[in-house]
């Protein structure tokens, strides 16, 4: 994730939420003036019932064990249950050469070509700018749920021959507050509420350093309202797959092209029972409940950025992963473009959905990069260099098991949200898979097969 004032630093079907920059072209006034950036929004969306129905096509390789359930009763939030997820969104650029160290990241290079900018942000103190002031601030904040409240952040930017150069990652900044409206369906069927009154308890820091947790009552009692969350990262960086190049003839033919932002907001919210632990005040985030014992945790997007021509289409692959223990399952969106004949990964999203919240891992780095292997088969590496998963044969015959993967991770130290590498060593996990759905981001993506959903 990105922290203002200091470094980048790494954060984390369902509906996805497209955001989308076509670059257009103009006239030339001058011999350094080229096209205009013009920002635009695209929804695209895979029905949340089919899919939870395509998992149990894995069950007849792995089934959840018997007795599986988990002593405490957590959930997530899916489709309808998401009625707003609301961002303040500041700036939006292009990274000439990304430099990336453990957690930590730098854009390099002849710098950053700004796409989008808040027009208000110079007169907003970032530092300042908390829950309080996010939770009077009506004007800039939009829900990426919302096909009208993003089309208002549509922006225009002119490309020029300063712009010539290869880009490898796109930066997303945005402001710390961001604001929910859901509701959360616990597996013992308790339902939780994002609530609009309450208190937020602050860690005690300053600046960049703070951070708040919201305190609210009757958290299960409906219905939901719009809340304030933080979380003390202020953007993130995301690698793009195949580095984008704005050449001079792009220039002078007036080339057009698009820059996709792809993400997907399922499964992210999460109910959970609250533990108040007196030592853990310098991590302090989400909605607690201390007297229903409840939490409901909300984290920034995970976001994919794909770039192409204007006329060509942007293809999705979604794929359902089995840990072979069969506590969680593993959502992989593998985004490409139609008319490329190798069909090259682009961007990826992936969203850990887990049967069982103790057994399960928690959100996975994001990828920074994709080598094919010799014989085929893809390997999603993060920024330590651990493949994220491993092994994958694409296929194009939605619904038949495709065969077994691997993911390797570190195992969990103390420190190592700030390492560069391994400190404990490795652990790996092993999953079936299968391809639910191929389709343009553009479609509503239905799977192509509907067994019964598997019980957690």
């Amino acid at each position: 994730m990105i922290s203002r004032g200091s470094r980048l630093e790494l954060g984390a079907l369902s509906v996805s939420v497209i955001l989308t920059f076509a670059i257009a072209a103009c006239k030339k006034t001058t011999a350094s003036t080229g096209g205009t950036v013009t920002t635009q929004f695209q929804s695209s969306r895979l029905a949340i019932t089919p899919l939870a129905k395509a998992s149990l096509a894995l069950d007849d390789v792995i089934k959840p064990p018997k007795g599986l359930t988990a002593t405490t009763a957590t959930g997530l939030a899916v489709g309808e249950d998401i009625q707003s997820y609301s961002f303040r969104v500041s700036s939006i650029a292009l990274c000439s050469h990304l430099k990336a160290v453990g957690p930590s990241a730098s854009c390099s290079g002849a710098g950053e070509w700004n796409l989008y900018t808040d027009q208000d942000g110079a007169t907003t103190d970032y530092n300042t700018y908390g829950p309080q002031q996010a939770a009077s601030d009506t004007i800039h904040f939009t829900n990426v749920l919302d096909k009208k409240s993003l089309a208002a952040l549509t922006r225009t930017t002119i490309a020029t021959d300063k712009n010539v150069q290869t880009y490898d990652a796109v930066l997303v900044y945005w402001y710390r507050p961001f604001k929910v409206k859901a509701d959360v369906t616990l597996t013992d069927g308790t339902k939780l509420y994002t609530k609009a009154a309450g208190s937020y308890r602050s860690n005690g820091a300053d600046g960049l350093s703070v951070n708040y947790q919201y305190r609210v009552k009757d958290m299960t009692s409906g219905p939901a309202a719009e809340s304030v969350f933080f979380l003390p990262d202020g953007g993130g960086y995301f690698r793009l797959q195949k580095p984008f190049e704005l050449s001079t003839s792009d220039i002078e033919s007036k080339t057009n092209f698009k820059v996709v932002l792809a993400f997907d907001p399922d499964g992210l919210i999460k109910g959970l029972p609250f533990v108040d632990h007196a030592t853990a005040d310098a991590s302090l985030s989400g909605m607690v409940d201390a007297g229903e014992g409840y939490q409901i945790q909300a984290p920034f997007l995970q976001i994919a950025p794909i770039i192409a021509r204007e006329n060509e289409t942007i293809m999705r692959e979604v794929y359902l992963l089995r840990a072979e223990d069969g506590s969680h399952d593993v959502r992989l969106n593998l985004f490409y473009v139609k008319e490329d004949e190798n069909k090259a990964i682009r961007a990826v999203t992936i969203t850990v959905v887990p049967y069982n919240q103790t057994l399960a891992p928690s959100d996975y780095l994001s990828v920074d990069s994709v080598k094919l292997e010799a014989d085929g088969s893809v390997d999603l590496k993060d920024v330590m260099g651990n493949s994220i998963i491993s092994g994958l044969t694409r296929v194009t015959i939605p619904g038949e098991v495709a065969g077994t993967v691997a993911h390797v991770a570190c195992v969990p130290s103390p420190n190592l949200a700030k390492a560069s590498s391994c400190p404990l060593g490795t652990t790996t996990i092993n999953y079936t898979y299968s391809l639910v759905a191929i389709g343009s981001i553009s479609d509503s993506l239905q799977p192509a097969f509907s067994p019964s959903a598997p019980q957690p």
